[in-house]
């Protein structure tokens, strides 16, 4: 059980918290069964609210730590596609690159369909209050 005084240490460091307004691009990949969704939404919403060039996407069915499913031979494509998706994201920074329109996700079979969403701000206002 934390004590108050660990409680509110911990309290002081979070992104909700504490915020810069002077802060680069920021891209968000949230796994849409990760018990920090809701936090991941809110934290993205502040960032649109304070003028931040943000981008979030999710990966609606999937948990904490997904991207390290993607395992040499028995992997789920859907990891690759965020792994991919993540790769672009370090291009824009480090080389300054453009997105290019996102590919098709390739599927082997229905049984491994997932959405990914991106989200616009009106959408990350509802939610954030829907799951307050």
């Amino acid at each position: 059980m934390l004590i108050q005084r660990r409680i509110t240490f911990y309290l002081q460091e979070s992104a909700l918290i504490t915020f810069s307004n002077k802060l680069p691009p920021i891209r968000i990949m949230i796994a849409g069964n990760d018990p920090l969704r809701d936090e991941s939404y809110r934290f993205t919403l502040r960032l649109l609210n304070n003028g931040v060039d943000v981008t979030c996407k999710e990966y609606i069915n999937f948990p904490h730590g997904f991207i390290s499913f993607n395992l040499p031979i028995a992997g789920i494509s859907e990891c690759k596609e965020a792994i991919n998706q993540a790769i672009i994201y370090f291009r824009e920074f480090i080389y300054n690159e453009k997105p290019q329109a996102e590919p098709e996700p390739q599927r082997f079979d229905e049984s491994h369909q997932t959405e990914e969403r991106l989200f616009d701000e009106d959408e990350l206002r509802q939610r954030s209050t829907r799951n307050s």
